[in-house]
């Protein structure tokens, strides 16, 4: 009689899943990073009205140089969006989502919780990426990875 029992998913495969889903992720966030937004306007709303009390000073600071800061924000966004979607950098572009995810948090927190609920999303994504397999499937890094196999403690 044949054991209809799944047998149990084999660890190599795991992996290969949780790094799979964490590359969808990661080409999400840069998708979503590459958005266009009409920035200078937003950051006065921004300063107006959402921005957490300690966050404040931080955004009058953007907001008496709105042309600069739009055209850093839009480098900064264009910059990770492309590093995450090509998956070059993997970890560089990760910390650059939280760093981005983190100031769009703190300028919007009052404003609508969609917007926290999304800031969140990409900072989750940006940890998820560091701490995870991000450049591994789908990505330029997995190029610069050595060829030699990784030592095992079984070795």
């Amino acid at each position: 009689m044949a054991d209809d029992r799944a047998s149990p998913p084999d660890h190599d495969e795991d992996l290969h899943r949780s790094s799979v889903g964490i590359a969808i992720l990661r080409i999400w966030c840069g998708l979503w990073l590459l958005l266009p937004a009409e920035l200078e306007q937003a950051v006065q709303e921004f300063a107006q009205y959402g921005a957490l009390d300690i966050y404040q000073p931080a955004l009058e600071t953007v907001g008496r140089h709105p042309q600069f800061f739009s055209c850093l924000i839009v480098f900064a966004e264009t910059m990770v969006g492309i590093l995450l979607l090509l998956g070059l950098f993997t970890r560089v572009a990760a910390t650059g989502a939280i760093f981005l995810g983190l100031n769009y948090l703190l300028a919007t927190a009052r404003i609508h919780r969609a917007y926290v609920g999304l800031n969140l999303w990409i900072i989750v994504t940006g940890v998820l990426m560091l701490l995870g397999r991000g450049g591994r499937h789908y990505a330029l890094d997995k190029l610069f990875r050595g060829s030699s196999p990784r030592p095992t403690a079984d070795a």
